[in-house]
């Protein structure tokens, strides 16, 4: 779906560059318009119930189809009371219904009033800045508002998108856009730039699930590389398409799109070098400089590219092999089988007796999983064994039960050739002259629900005690095996490995292991 929807981005963007660079300012309407669809279309994917998203899609384009059509007829957009047609068409989005939906967590309905005012309130943007600015320049003489006007506009949006942020998160940021949407279509002096930010503002939370964190932190270094890169991509063409030289500007647009394509990609080779947070950082400046405009022609033609980069190297910043590695799921057949409900981690599951499990077992190597993750904020680096073998013995008196795992280092991998080629060297783990990492427990420490092994961990043939927590959380439903999850952590820098911070010291692991009967 998403190759569909950067195809259609792509289309958009190409039809909007024909029309700046021919001058045919009268078809931009259309081209706003379709942006609008393409955003809608976009930001009703993380609604659910899913079966409802259509329904409210479908509402949501008519309202500003209807007033895109009223909007071309001259007549009525004369007058001065037209600013009023998307204020009280907005009122029409009652017809999606009563029913609850939610988008990142927060449940609304579009019957509820404060959800219903947003639209309306994103309608009233244009015509209340330019009622301030023309009072403003009447109690101050001025003759030219457009600076007041433009100031005022930048309030509103954001006063307006704090209350809609508050009230339905994301979606109703997006439904501010949809009224002001409906109301630019109205307008004499047209301010497509504000338009075009707020809907890249609300794409932000569309491009978010590509992020491999919840959220994204614009102290780090590579968000605030994408909020520059954004401003800069914006002034850069801008300024270029004013030299009223055509190759130049297809050149400065090609540009800046291959530079926003290489911050993506450079999360693949580490993750604090750029990633889709740098990309939603690009938003984000991109949509701070363009409320600063008055006059972009390009500014459709290089919003739709953008997010047709997002949209098709996005989805390649996600490495499947690493996200299945490092997910631990069990199937005790206890979990949530509905697409509302979230599986409870397998950590947050109430631990049972391992003392039911009396008896020598070796690792079923085919279901078992350690994944581990180091670095600062940001620059996190994930990795996982591929495989490993060890045998546990569960005594009678629980506290004497022993277990033996024996690591391959060469079955480590951070999804990452390279980085796992110089892993492997002598800097790191050397793997030529310490093949294999140990642990071995011979005591077990009832904790609660869960238990502590103390055990002793060798790798590079250095041996340390270090304690781990483990939990006995049901058998697989399938083949009846019990499956046992833990977690813990190690400083690798107690183990011979030289101190970087930027690479990270501690290493945080947790594993899942099932066992089956000698």
């Amino acid at each position: 779906m998403d190759s569909v929807n950067a195809l259609s981005f792509l289309l958009i963007g190409f039809a909007s560059i024909a029309i700046a660079l021919r001058k045919q300012q009268r078809l931009q309407d259309i081209i706003t318009f379709l942006l609008f669809i393409g955003s809608t279309l976009l930001m009703v994917k993380h609604l659910t119930p899913v079966d409802s998203t259509s329904h409210i899609a479908l509402i949501i384009i008519s309202f500003v189809a209807f007033n895109f059509g009223l909007s071309r007829i001259e007549s009525l957009k004369t007058q001065k009371w037209s600013f009023l047609v998307p204020v009280v068409s907005a009122f029409s989005l009652a017809f999606i219904g009563n029913s609850t939906v939610t988008y990142a967590e927060y449940d609304f309905s579009f019957n509820q009033l404060p959800i219903l005012l947003l639209p309306v309130f994103g309608a009233l943007i244009l015509p209340l800045a330019q009622l301030k600015a023309t009072l403003i320049g009447k109690w101050f003489s001025l003759n030219d508002t457009s600076g007041i006007e433009k100031s005022v506009v930048i309030l509103l949006v954001g006063l307006f998108a704090f209350i809609g942020m508050f009230f339905a998160a994301g979606f109703g940021l997006f439904l501010i856009a949809i009224g002001f949407s409906a109301q630019f279509f109205f307008q004499k002096m047209k301010d497509e730039n504000a338009l075009i930010s707020l809907l890249g503002l609300t794409l932000i939370h569309f491009f978010i699930q590509y992020v491999p964190t919840e959220t994204v932190e614009l102290t780090l270094g590579k968000t605030l590389e994408g909020v520059l890169i954004g401003a800069f991509s914006v002034y850069f063409v801008n300024v270029v398409y004013k030299t009223q030289k055509v190759v130049l500007t297809l050149i400065s647009l090609v540009l800046s799109l291959l530079l926003i394509s290489g911050i993506i990609w450079l999360a693949t080779q580490k993750a604090d070098f750029g990633g889709m947070d740098a990309f939603v950082g690009i938003l984000v400046g991109s949509a701070l400089i363009r409320l600063t405009m008055n006059e972009f022609a390009l500014s459709s033609a290089l919003f739709a590219l953008t997010v047709a980069v997002g949209l098709i190297v996005g989805p390649k910043t996600i490495n499947k092999e690493e996200q299945a590695a490092t997910t631990i799921e069990v199937n005790t057949g206890t979990q949530p089988t509905t697409e509302e409900e979230k599986p409870v981690s397998p950590f947050e599951m109430k631990g049972m007796d391992l003392a039911s499990l009396k008896g020598n077992y070796k690792l079923d190597e085919k279901s078992v999983q350690l994944n581990f993750q180091l670095g600062p904020k940001g620059g996190v680096t994930k990795g996982a064994f591929k495989s490993f073998t060890g045998k546990v013995s569960i005594a009678s008196t629980i506290e004497n039960s022993t277990f033996d795992i024996n690591l391959p280092v060469n079955q480590l991998s951070t999804f990452n050739s390279m980085r796992d080629e110089s892993l492997m060297a002598k800097e790191y783990f050397d793997v030529e002259k310490f093949p294999t990492m140990t642990f071995v427990s011979k005591k077990l420490v009832v904790n609660g629900d869960a238990y502590e092994l103390n055990g002793k961990f060798t790798m590079l043939g250095m041996t340390k005690d270090i304690k781990v927590q483990l939990k006995y959380v049901g058998n697989n439903e399938t083949t009846g095996q019990p499956i046992l999850v833990g977690k813990s952590s190690i400083d690798r820098t107690q183990f011979g490995m030289k101190p970087d911070s930027k690479e990270g010291n501690v290493v945080d692991f947790e594993f899942k292991i099932e066992l089956i009967k000698n």
